[in-house]
């Protein structure tokens, strides 16, 4: 995603990395302009980093909070550390990236990505999909207390077809969104003309589905009113 936007010629990219360790393409490297590497599971490094992109990119206009760790599994065999920081990265993270730009920048988009998985909840993915409704909740509420040209969004993709999945996942034929799904997304953000606060962007079996959830529920309503 990031080398996909990167390669616009009207954007401006900065990159954080979710770890030290992780090895960045050159490709990449020559189209950012700034890069960082951040443990987003420790709240102080998080904290650091805010300040530090604040204070070397004052004319920062949108984050993207893309960093994840997908901890699936059922719950009683996961590990305590993994919940503890998958809880850091996925939801404390983005929080405290909304409070340093949002409380410095007014003119200002955060996005944060979320998941089919906060609609669509099933076993092995309690704690993950735990973590995608949390982030919903708070761009939700903080919606309502943000200034007139300041804005949250997340953006709730199903299966993206990544080659870290198709590597775990070889000969799977479901249906997937592609990263470039995420790309337009973010461009339609980018344009304003994305104006909800939950982005879905799903397949279309998930459309049927929550469709015809959204249906029964408002069916439920009609016959208790009458």
């Amino acid at each position: 995603m990031l080398l996909e936007m990167g390669q616009n010629p009207d954007l401006e990219i900065i990159g954080v990395d979710i770890s030290a360790e992780n090895e960045v393409p050159h490709e990449l490297m020559v189209l950012l302009k700034g890069y960082y590497a951040c443990d987003l599971s420790d709240p102080d490094q998080v904290r650091e980093l805010a300040q530090k992109v604040i204070e070397e990119h004052p004319d920062l206009e949108m984050a993207v909070c893309n960093a994840g760790i997908k901890a699936f599994g059922k719950v009683l065999k996961l590990d305590q550390d993994l919940i503890r920081r998958t809880l850091n990265v996925n939801v404390f993270a983005p929080i405290v990236f909304s409070k340093a730009f949002f409380s410095t920048f007014k003119r200002f988009t955060l996005v944060i990505m979320g998941s089919n998985s906060s609609f669509a909840p099933h076993s092995g993915t309690a704690v993950y999909g735990a973590t995608k409704v949390a982030v919903n909740a708070f761009a939700e509420g903080l919606a309502h207390e943000l200034e007139e040209n300041q804005q949250i969004i997340s953006l709730c993709p199903s299966l993206i077809a990544t080659d870290e999945y198709n590597l775990n996942n070889p000969g799977n034929n479901m249906r997937y969104r592609q990263p470039i799904d995420l790309v337009n997304a973010l461009y339609r953000i980018i344009d304003g003309r994305e104006k909800r606060t939950i982005v879905p962007v799903i397949t279309r079996r998930l459309r049927i589905k929550y469709f015809l959830f959204g249906m029964a529920k408002n069916l439920r309503h009609f016959r208790r009113k009458g």
